[in-house]
């Protein structure tokens, strides 16, 4: 674990020695704001309830993210306690120093979940989430409220669970679509 954590400092580090300019910390604190509580992502459902075909993918869309939420932030960060990079390397913030534990990144989480779950109903949509995605897990290290591993398994946990609810949203969609129709002896 030593290891990992001095591979996620100096990571840190070098965006920070490499990437801060007081242009980007201003477009960096509104990237993350875009994921606070979901907002850019529930906003996009609301979009697609605006079009008939996409109509009733969106509660899709809203499933990956409320599942993806309930994992990262409901289990996983009380199971994992991991505490943040700001608590251990006393630094400025530019933002609100975030509450609870650091490991996975919520707002990585949510982010691509909700990006996977785009992808599904709509290439294009989906190549325009996971730039969105990414730019929201690039602001959570530029900001140093989250370690790298932190949005790594942010990214892998939120395209999982998008995965699944996909899955899951097959099986009920087949189930009504399809009843099972056995004949009666």
């Amino acid at each position: 674990m030593q290891a990992i954590t001095v591979l996620d400092f100096s990571i840190l580090h070098f965006i920070a020695d490499h990437f801060h300019n007081a242009w980007l910390d201003q477009v960096m604190i509104l990237v993350t704001k875009l994921g606070d509580g979901g907002f850019i992502w529930i906003a996009a459902a609301l979009f697609l309830i605006l079009f008939p075909q996409y109509r009733k993918q969106a509660p899709y869309l809203l499933a990956a993210l409320a599942v993806s939420f309930l994992l990262g932030e409901g289990i996983m960060k009380h199971l994992v306690e991991r505490i943040r990079p700001f608590y251990i390397e006393e630094v400025e913030l530019l933002i609100q120093p975030p509450g609870g534990y650091s490991f996975p990144s919520g707002h990585t989480t949510t982010s691509f979940a909700s990006a996977m779950a785009l992808w599904k109903i709509n290439r294009r949509f989906g190549a325009i989430g996971f730039g969105i995605a990414s730019s929201i897990g690039f602001s959570r290290l530029y900001l140093f409220v989250h370690y790298p591993t932190d949005v790594v398994c942010g990214i892998v946990l939120g395209i999982g669970t998008a995965v699944l609810v996909g899955y899951i949203f097959r099986i009920i969609n087949n189930h009504l679509n399809h009843p099972n129709t056995e004949e009666k002896v």
